[in-house]
C-alpha cells in the first residue's frame, strides 16, 4: 500500500535524490526527464560534501581531491585532504542513481519534457510534485517568476578539454583575477581530460566570458589542447521567496540552490531533493523552506558574506587572505564546519568591511 503518488520533474541530482527518498518512504513515484538520465551534463563535476551529510558518491568517483592549487598574485596550495571533495563523472553517477531508483520502484520516463500545460495537468493527477527541472523551472514558467533566476545568478562558461593534465594528479586548480569577482578552474577527471571554465558572480557589462576563457586557456598553457565540448549558462545563487506553489515543491537549481560563493550546487541539490520528499512524507510541506534552511542556512549565509566581502574589498585583500590562510593547516576545517564557525566568521568579515569604511 503506497502513501500516494509523487511526481518528480527532472532527472538531475535533486530529482534523483528526491525520487529515491520518496520511494524509500513508500510513495508511488514517477520521474519525468526531458532527455536521458546522465546526458547533457553542464558541470565542473567537483562533488563537495560541504555539510558532511552525503559522504562519498556511490558511483562515478574519479579521485579524492588532495590539494587545491590557487592562482593569484602568486601560486598557493591548500591542503584539501580533510575536505569531502571528489572529482566525479556525473554521467556515470546519475545513471547509477537512475538504475537505483528504478530498482526501488520509481517509474522513469525519459525524453519526456514537461510544459507549463503539462504541469497544470499533473498537478491534478499527483498528490505532490517535486520540481527539479533546473533554472527557468517549469513552475517559474507557469507561475511567472522566470525573471527571478536571471536577476539572481552567476554566469559560467566551460570547455571539456583533452591534453596532458597529469601535473594535477589528485589536485584541482582555481584562479582569481583582479578585473572580476569570480574565478576560473581546471578540474581534471584524469590525466588526459579536464573541465576548464570560469564563473563570474557579479557580471560586468561588456564582459565576454568566452573571450575571457580563451585568454585563460592561453595563460595556463592549454592552447594546443583539444576542446571536446563547450557550454555556458546561469547558476542561480538565491532562493526564491516562495518554494512551494500549491502542491509543487522546488528543489535544486529550480530552488536557486547553488553556492553564492563558488556556484557549486550538487550537494545542495541532493539535500533539497531529500528534504522535499521528507516533508511530504511527514505532512510538513508548509514548513519545507524552514526545514531546508535548518540544514543549509548557516552555509548559505556564510558563503554570501564571503562573497560580499570579496566583492567589496577586492582582489588585493582576497589574495592576501588566501596567501595567509594557505599556510594554516586548520583552514579547511573552517570550510567544512559552517554551522560551528559561521557566526564567528561573519562577525569577523563585517568588522573587516567596516574597517575599510
Amino acid at each position: 500500500m503506497t502513501k500516494g503518488k509523487v511526481c518528480v520533474v527532472g532527472g538531475g541530482p535533486a530529482g534523483l535524490f528526491a525520487a529515491i527518498e520518496a520511494a524509500k518512504r513508500d510513495f508511488s513515484v514517477t520521474l519525468y526527464e526531458m532527455g536521458e538520465i546522465g546526458e547533457n551534463i553542464k558541470c565542473a563535476e567537483g562533488f563537495l560534501d560541504s555539510l558532511n551529510i552525503l559522504g562519498e558518491p556511490e558511483a562515478g568517483v574519479r579521485f579524492k581531491v588532495r590539494e587545491m592549487v590557487v592562482r593569484g598574485k602568486e601560486t598557493y596550495t591548500i591542503d584539501m585532504s580533510p575536505i569531502n571533495l571528489w572529482m566525479i563523472d556525473r554521467k556515470e553517477w546519475q545513471k547509477y542513481l537512475g538504475e537505483k531508483a528504478q530498482r526501488m520502484g520509481v517509474e522513469i520516463s525519459e525524453n519526456h519534457p514537461i510544459s507549463p500545460d503539462d504541469l497544470e495537468r499533473i498537478k491534478r493527477e499527483f498528490r505532490w510534485i517535486i520540481d527539479a527541472s533546473g533554472i527557468f523551472s517549469v513552475t517559474s514558467k507557469l507561475y511567472g517568476f522566470k525573471h527571478f533566476y536571471t536577476a539572481n545568478s552567476g554566469v559560467t562558461v566551460q570547455y571539456v578539454m583533452e591534453g596532458d593534465f597529469s601535473c594535477l594528479k589528485e589536485r584541482i586548480l582555481a584562479g582569481i583575477e583582479p578585473h572580476y569577482t569570480g574565478y576560473y578552474w581546471i578540474f581534471p577527471k584524469g590525466p588526459q581530460i579536464a573541465n576548464v571554465g570560469m564563473g563570474v558572480l557579479r557580471y560586468k557589462k561588456g564582459m565576454v566570458l568566452r573571450n575571457e576563457l580563451e585568454r585563460i586557456v592561453e595563460k595556463e598553457g592549454l592552447k594546443s589542447y583539444r576542446i571536446l565540448r563547450s557550454f555556458g549558462g546561469l547558476c542561480p545563487i538565491a532562493i526564491p521567496g516562495r518554494i512551494v506553489y500549491d502542491n509543487i515543491l522546488l528543489a535544486g537549481d529550480a530552488c536557486g540552490l547553488t553556492s553564492p560563493l563558488h556556484c557549486g550546487g550538487i550537494d545542495l541539490a541532493c539535500i533539497s531533493g531529500m528534504t522535499a520528499a521528507a516533508v511530504i512524507a511527514e505532512d510538513r510541506v508548509s514548513g519545507y523552506k524552514d526545514e531546508l534552511w535548518k540544514v543549509i542556512g548557516d552555509k548559505i549565509t556564510l558563503e554570501r558574506e564571503l562573497f560580499e566581502f570579496w566583492d567589496s574589498r577586492g582582489y588585493d585583500t582576497v589574495d592576501a587572505l588566501i596567501r595567509r590562510f594557505s599556510r594554516k593547516k586548520k583552514f579547511p576545517y573552517f570550510l567544512m564546519n559552517p554551522t560551528k564557525y559561521s557566526r564567528q566568521l561573519i562577525l569577523l568579515l563585517k568588522a573587516l568591511k567596516l574597517s575599510r569604511a
